[in-house]
């Protein structure tokens, strides 16, 4: 029969106490084993929802009057630095895709596809060392003739 960890904490024998430290992993010794495996851990970061008042569109109203977008950006990218250090600089900063995206935002264009891809550029430009990006500009109640909830144009980029 097993002990459990209650009966050999009880016993309180050297023995048992050595059991019970080979039972838990030291936390260096993951870290090491992560940074010497075979394997990359990769991140999925994804940014849901950014909302912004703009005037994009390919009627000149919609240039003056505006409307509201909503942007979402995924990113794959090695996160692997980052979670054993705790750094920020060592993944990409939210708040600088953010900035990024509200700069090109600002911007009018005509074209939905124009716009992702001036946010697409933007961001390979600033973290080059993205594997892969997806973005994708949703438009509000654009106006096509009828009632439509949205339109929405997604672009991806790999390197």
């Amino acid at each position: 029969m097993v002990k459990g960890f209650t009966e050999l904490r009880k016993e309180g024998t050297e023995a048992h106490r050595e059991n019970l430290k080979r039972s838990f992993v030291n936390l260096s010794e993951l870290s090491v084993l992560a940074v010497n495996s075979k394997y990359k851990i990769m991140g999925l970061i994804t940014l849901s929802g950014m909302e912004f008042f703009a005037y994009h569109g390919c009627f000149a109203e919609e240039q003056i009057i505006g409307n509201k977008f909503i942007v979402d950006i995924e990113f794959n990218t090695n996160t692997e630095n980052a979670e054993l250090t705790d750094d920020l600089s060592q993944t990409v900063n939210y708040q600088t895709v953010y900035q990024i995206v509200k700069v090109e935002m600002e911007i009018k264009s005509k074209l939905l596809e124009h716009v992702a891809r001036r946010i697409l550029d933007a961001i390979y430009k600033k973290f080059p060392d993205l594997i892969s990006t997806r973005v994708m500009v949703t438009k509000m109640n654009p106006a096509l003739g009828g009632k439509v909830d949205r339109v929405s144009v997604t672009l991806s980029g790999k390197v």
